[in-house]
């Protein structure tokens, strides 16, 4: 049973510049004309009329603008709740906004939206007009209490059920007895639920988790969360086929189907536990241990309060983990759904993972609702929390509004290390070019989780944020303009083109896009705000310490399939009037899951920090780290059943002396390689050493160097890693500089003097020595590898028929393109590419 006790907390998780804007109240508070009535109704509006009295205060003018006009009509909440038909609570009467506002408040937490009861009878599928219901209430709670300033930037800290660190069984590392005990006997076994025929990644009606995958190791990691070995009947494997899924029946026919399904799996379990899994080992009696937690069961959720969402058209959460369908809870009908082709996974941190050629794609019909709600503004935001696969895709769409490779009303595209934004208007062609790009010298795209928002003014153009920071913009308004000739035929698509022509590979982890241009405070609003479920876990201390209801609080996230995110601890007492006697050492604090100290991610094992009445605050209490730090924690066996706990080397007057850690034995000697005399040049090696050969200018040639050939010229010295595709890139990357060089007068005429008609010796000499002498050491002496210089000039110049160089073979083109042919030929030769 939680305790009564409540504490807000504030200032830890929302920014500062959050709690300055939302205090400004709502941008639709405006609307409400001298006479107190509330705006018409507009196209957005479920159509129907209120003709009550007018609202009262501000607050219930934004419940009515963002909660009950989305929800009061026939085909949603308002279909019972009202005055008529009687059902109580009366939330959505349309007689009087301030009797429905009056009956609605006890069904809101607008402090966390997502524990009001509004949301969990959605959830638990009461009258749900969409499969996303819960999601889209609460948006529309969030957006209410945005407007009004009433955003969930306070945090309720609930104290947990107080529980004991005990010994815990931990699933086995390799798969050979979940293989014996309970994948063989029910989830491939075809004469049961025939788990195989949908839970495999390469089943035609493939669904996640893959736990009857045919490669048994990839089966069990996606099993793992669904088995609880130290209460096996309330594995989640268990309570699937009490609930009847995929049921099978009983040969006897005692049981009924999911009553003898629920028995069988139970029974594979137990074998499985008692026969495949080690008995636990007991913690170590001289540690000092915090009270121990479950995110699921004890972690405190830290609300994403502090979005800006209120012109948001189009929002994806990829909250439901499973299924073929991402759908849109932004609440703006219609709902534009995306289609999720098979090689999309969805990720366990909120997103879905595009790979292979997948996409996510939602229908002519609904994609309209964009062109006709941004049209009306002229103006827009695409926001995307994004981690792209690599940095080496090129032209490849991440979010794109488009008919085809060639034409489209705006897409983000990932361009190596560049985030490329295109945008249909005016003053473009049909395929939105010019693109915006971010700087490719800076390299601001990165395979790592990003905050991207893109936005376009008609009067200001482009705009391309990352991790709240300007990056990109249009310097000029000759890119802005009217969008007028967008075409309301395109399609919404993620990961590629409607065509497939330009698949991209990462995780999207969230997309709003909004009929507004988002403002920089908004945008940093809205990275500060963060992505995924987010809980704070408080670790009971009291017992450690002379303070009573006190905690080390963590914020925890889960990060990816892998692992949690623990970040930003802080020592609070939920008693409100408890001040500390004294001081209170922590140091050496670390985080154990399921028994044991994790065996990595430690960064909070050297913290040092004195809590006394001098620096504690009953509002917030005390951070435990002055820095952002976090670390990550690998998953063992799932958020339902991982169990967390903390030790201390020192907390108030315990001590704990931890051995040094052994020193490991010395790696014996081992001979290194022979290394040969010769390799590859690397590829900025290679594009320098042009830039000195030549004299022209590296910056002239930059972008060409790093949107086409950088990653294709050498990466590794090693001469056994050469790769024909090099030798490609350097001819390419030699003619770049030779066309600039030679069409260059000034930089031509110094280097070469004027060497007139190339068909004569002497003006051949004028062309090709300057290059040797540049590319090769001649003269002065020579190394015994290097190419021979006269060999190379007989090469390019030799008249005879059955030898016949370069020069002579071009005899029918103008100087230039025989001068430039010349230094390709010696710049992209054998002596570039080795040293």
């Amino acid at each position: 049973m939680r305790l009564t006790a409540i504490k807000r907390f504030s200032s830890l998780i929302s920014a500062v510049t959050f709690a300055t804007l939302v205090g400004c109240g709502g941008g639709d508070s405006g609307q409400q004309n001298e006479a107190g009535t509330p705006p018409p109704p507009t196209s957005e509006d479920t159509g129907l009329v209120y003709n009550g009295p007018a609202a009262a205060t501000d607050d219930v003018l934004q419940f009515r603008i963002n909660l009950w006009n989305n929800v009061a009509g026939d085909d949603r909440c308002g279909a019972c709740h009202n005055e008529v038909v009687g059902q109580e609570p009366l939330f959505m009467r349309r007689d009087d906004i301030n009797l429905a506002y009056e009956a609605t408040l006890p069904l809101v937490d607008k402090a966390t939206p997502v524990l009001s009861r509004l949301v969990e009878r959605a959830a638990e599928g009461h009258n749900a007009w969409s499969p996303a219901a819960a999601d889209i209430l609460q948006n529309f709670i969030q957006s209410w209490a945005t407007a009004t300033g009433a955003s969930s930037n306070a945090i309720v800290l609930t104290a947990p059920e107080e529980r004991e660190v005990g010994a815990t069984r931990r699933l086995p590392t390799d798969s050979a007895a979940f293989n014996t005990y309970i994948y063989q006997p029910i989830l491939a076994n075809t004469a049961t639920g025939n788990c195989i025929e949908c839970h495999s990644e390469d089943s035609a009606t493939r669904q996640q988790p893959f736990f009857a995958s045919r490669n048994i190791d990839t089966a069990y990691f996606a099993a793992r969360t669904l088995i609880d070995v130290n209460n096996p009947a309330s594995s989640r494997f268990v309570r699937r086929m009490q609930e009847g899924h995929n049921s099978w029946a009983d040969p006897s026919g005692t049981l009924l189907p999911a009553a003898y399904s629920a028995q069988e799996m139970l029974a594979a379990i137990n074998n499985f536990v008692n026969n495949g899994v080690a008995d636990p080992e007991p913690i170590n009696p001289d540690f000092l241990v915090s009270r121990a937690i479950n995110i699921i069961e004890n972690g405190v959720i830290a609300s994403s309060g502090g979005r800006f969402d209120t012109d948001t058209i189009a929002l994806y959460e990829f909250k439901q983990g499973a299924g073929s369908v991402a759908f849109d809870t932004s609440g703006v009908d219609p709902a534009l759904d995306l289609n999720l082709t098979p090689s999309v996974d969805w990720v366990g941190s909120f997103g879905i993972r595009i790979k292979d050629n997948g996409k996510a794609t939602g229908t002519t019909i609904a994609s309209k609702k964009l062109n006709d709600l941004i049209r009306l503004t002229g103006e827009y935001s695409v926001e995307a929390w994004v981690v792209p696969g690599n940095v080496t895709q090129e032209e490849s769409r991440i979010i794109t509004y488009s008919g085809g490779t060639n034409a489209r009303n705006f897409s983000l595209n990932q361009n190596l290390y560049d985030y490329r934004f295109l945008t249909r208007s005016e003053n473009s062609d049909e395929n939105g070019m010019p693109s915006l790009d971010t700087p490719s010298a800076d390299e601001v795209l990165q395979a790592t989780l990003q905050h991207v928002v893109a936005t376009y003014d008609p009067v200001e153009g482009r705009r391309i944020y990352v991790n709240g920071e300007l990056i990109s913009q249009d310097t000029s308004d000759e890119f802005a303009g009217n969008i007028n000739d967008w075409d309301d035929s395109f399609v919404l698509v993620l990961g590629n083109e409607p065509d497939n022509a330009r698949p991209w590979e990462g995780t999207v982890r969230l997309l709003a896009i909004h009929n507004r241009v988002l403002t920089e405070e908004q945008i940093t609003a809205n990275f500060d705000a963060g992505v995924g479920q987010k809980y704070f876990l408080l670790f009971g201390v009291s017992h450690l310490v002379d303070m009573p209801q006190a905690y080390v609080v963590f914020s925890v996230e889960v990060f990816d399939d892998y692992s949690y995110l623990f970040s930003s601890p802080f020592f609070i007492s939920l008693d409100r009037d408890a001040v500390p006697s004294g001081d209170i050492n922590i140091q050496g604090m670390r985080i154990g899951i399921n028994g044991s100290e994790a065996d990595i991610g430690q960064a909070f094992a050297n913290i040092d920090v004195t809590v006394n009445a001098g620096n504690y605050s009953s509002e917030v209490g005390v951070p435990l780290s002055t820095t952002p730090t976090g670390t990550l924690i690998g998953l063992e066996e799932g958020q339902l059943n991982d169990l967390f706990f903390l030790t201390f080397e020192q907390i108030g007057s315990n001590t704990y002396n931890r051995p040094a850690d052994p020193t490991p034995a010395a790696a014996a000697p081992v001979a290194a390689e022979t290394q040969p005399d010769f390799g590859l040049r690397l590829f900025d090696e290679i594009f320098q050493n042009l830039s000195a050969i030549t004299t022209v200018p590296s910056s002239r040639v930059y972008d060409f160097y790093t949107s086409e050939v950088r990653r294709s010229l050498p990466g590794a010295v090693a001469p056994n890693a050469f790769l024909s595709s090099q030798q490609s890139a350097i001819t390419q990357l030699s003619l770049a500089y030779c066309s600039e060089l030679i069409n260059d007068n000034a930089l031509r005429s110094s280097y070469f003097g004027n060497y007139g008609d190339l068909s004569t010796p002497a003006m051949m000499d004028a062309l090709i020595d300057p290059l040797l002498d540049r590319m090769l050491i001649v003269g002065g002496g020579t190394f015994a590898t290097q190419p021979d210089a006269d060999d190379i000039k007989d090469k390019l110049v030799n008249a005879a028929p059955e030898h016949q160089g370069l020069l002579p073979k071009l005899q029918t083109n103008n100087q230039n393109t025989k001068a430039i042919a010349v230094c390709t030929s010696v710049l992209a030769s054998a002596a570039m590419l080795m040293q």
